[in-house]
């Protein structure tokens, strides 16, 4: 058995090499092989299950200062959306009726909000929700009700939360990460100390299934500063996450973020060089549905970009040409 020291940290190199040795135990050509041996299946299911736990937080914990960062913007720009759409209203109604002082306070440009310091945008929109409140009777005729009031003083809430605390939204990530290295810790102990142990019994009677075998075990090194950017929103411009973006030919793999965002670090064989300009295919999934990207020319030390139009039917590929960027950076929008 092989002893795992506590302090030791686990990567996507040891995801990619557990997802290699389930994929290839599962696969249609070996899986009556993998059935033989009732100990060992068990355990590629175990596997499996961690796996697909794996997944599911993986998108959560991509670029977590990036994605804070975009969310609490998210969260400034509906503010001053509503904030203005409200208040110009409102300050209709005031100019209406005369209400000079009304319309004084509701006169504020969205250019102006959003420039504003967060404590001072947070005062003015609560100062704002008060003046509103005290006319919403008269307001039935601007379409600005009671139920409009609690959705802009939640919109409020939601980004004085982001802004008053925002290590709550760092610590969130911290527990995705903390439990990240759990399940792969765990499955890497299970792979180490039960699944290699088992899989001796079948260089008795396959050894050519305990060679492949051992051959998907091995941890493939990953290639940095090599790699696939991918963007994945809807028609709306909203991002998607939870899209799996598979290397072809290969165990390695991620999932796009709260923001729509993947970087996938080029893995190659151990022992062998990267090509100066390299041909790589990738596969996006989502449930049922996946998409092609076809072939790929990323330079070595260089990134890729490419983004992705996906609705409930299909993805799309935007057909622009690409744009060379800054440090080698293609893009495609």
């Amino acid at each position: 058995m092989r002893k795992i020291k506590d302090n030791s940290k686990f990567n996507s190199a040891h995801q990619n090499m557990l997802s290699a040795v389930v994929t290839f135990a599962t696969n249609a050509a070996n899986i009556a092989i993998t059935q033989s041996i009732a100990a060992f299946l068990a355990i590629i299911n175990a596997l499996k299950v961690k796996l697909d736990d794996i997944i599911k937080i993986q998108g959560d914990i991509n670029n977590p200062v990036t994605g804070v960062a975009d969310q609490k913007e998210l969260a400034k720009n509906t503010l001053v959306q509503t904030s203005i759409l409200i208040m110009h209203s409102v300050y209709a109604y005031a100019m209406k009726n005369n209400n000079a002082e009304l319309a004084a306070k509701m006169n504020v440009s969205k250019s102006k909000m959003e420039r504003m310091k967060d404590s001072v945008l947070t005062g003015t929109v609560d100062a704002a929700i008060a003046n509103v409140t005290e006319v919403l009777a008269n307001l039935v005729a601007y379409n600005i009700d009671q139920d409009l009031l609690d959705a802009w003083k939640g919109k409020l809430k939601n980004f004085t939360d982001m802004v008053s605390d925002p290590k709550i939204a760092h610590d969130g990530i911290d527990v995705f990460r903390n439990k990240l290295q759990d399940l792969l810790r765990a499955s890497v102990i299970l792979m180490y100390n039960e699944a290699d142990t088992v899989a001796m019994q079948y260089k008795l009677n396959n050894i050519d299934y305990y060679r492949g075998y051992r051959k998907a075990r091995k941890l493939q090194p990953l290639v940095k500063h090599t790699k696939l950017r991918i963007l994945v929103t809807t028609e709306q411009g909203m991002p998607v996450n939870g899209i799996i973006v598979t290397q072809d030919k290969s165990s390695n793999y991620i999932v796009t973020d709260i923001n729509g965002r993947a970087d996938l670090y080029i893995q190659i064989p151990k022992g062998t060089e990267i090509a100066t300009n390299g041909i790589y295919s990738f596969t996006l999934s989502k449930d049922t549905m996946n998409i092609k990207t076809g072939d790929i020319e990323i330079k070595k030390g260089s990134t890729v970009t490419k983004n992705f139009v996906w609705n409930e039917n299909n993805f799309e590929i935007p057909d622009a040409p690409a744009a060379v960027e800054k440090e080698l950076v293609l893009v495609n929008k």
